[in-house]
């Protein structure tokens, strides 16, 4: 039970932070963390829109070369990562190598897609006709 407590406790993880074998939360937020979100949350407003700055600048700069986020109209992004699909993997590592080199950070973040994670393989998805 308590592994299974664990699991829920970090994303439904598996053997791995990557392998989500059940639906779970972020339930990791201690009082001190909770102390400095209060202070963030005055700022927070400036955040969002210092990190669309920065989106609208990938964006600009990006889209001829990989497939950027789309952000319907009225719409907004936090923007906790800025995800681009680059269709070579081979080119990608170059693309990734030429950012690194003017400061900007890249990571393939998400190994396997959540729809291709344990804990949803019984939910519908674009690619089997089940509505999104």
């Amino acid at each position: 039970m308590a592994e299974k407590l664990r699991s829920i406790r970090v994303h439904g993880k598996g053997s791995d932070k990557y392998d989500n074998v059940r639906i779970g939360l972020n339930g990791r937020l201690d009082t001190l963390q909770a102390a400095i979100l209060l202070e963030k949350l005055k700022v927070f407003p400036d955040e969002l829109q210092a990190r669309q700055e920065t989106a609208d600048f990938y964006t600009e700069h990006l889209k001829g070369c990989v497939q950027v986020p789309y952000l319907p109209s009225g719409s907004t992004s936090s923007w906790a990562q800025y995800t681009v699909i680059f269709a070579d993997p081979i080119d990608r590592s170059d693309l990734m190598h030429q950012l690194k080199e003017e400061g900007v950070p890249t990571v393939v973040y998400y190994v396997k897609p959540l729809h291709l994670q344990m804990a949803y393989k019984n939910f519908p998805t674009a690619t089997d006709g089940g509505c999104l």
